[in-house]
């Protein structure tokens, strides 16, 4: 669906989700496997990584929506 390893599994995070996952959530879900948790910025990592995989889905019809603090992945 998306390129890169954080990507997909941000991808596989919201998708898994349903109601949808904070930003917090989302860091800790992306970076599960870095003993220091991400990067010092992972909020920001978090950020652009949405906007690069949006790019990615809107051709295969779906994109990721924030609102009210948390992150969806919906169906166009």
């Amino acid at each position: 669906m998306v390129s890169g390893l954080l990507r997909q599994r941000l991808i596989e995070a919201l998708h898994d989700s349903g109601d949808g996952l904070s930003c917090r959530d989302l860091v800790n879900r992306v970076y599960a496997d870095d003993p220091n948790g991400g990067p010092i910025n992972a909020n920001r990592c978090v950020n652009l990584m949405v906007h690069k995989a949006n790019k990615e889905l809107e051709p295969q019809g779906y994109r990721i929506k924030y609102g009210f603090t948390k992150y969806r992945l919906v169906k166009l």
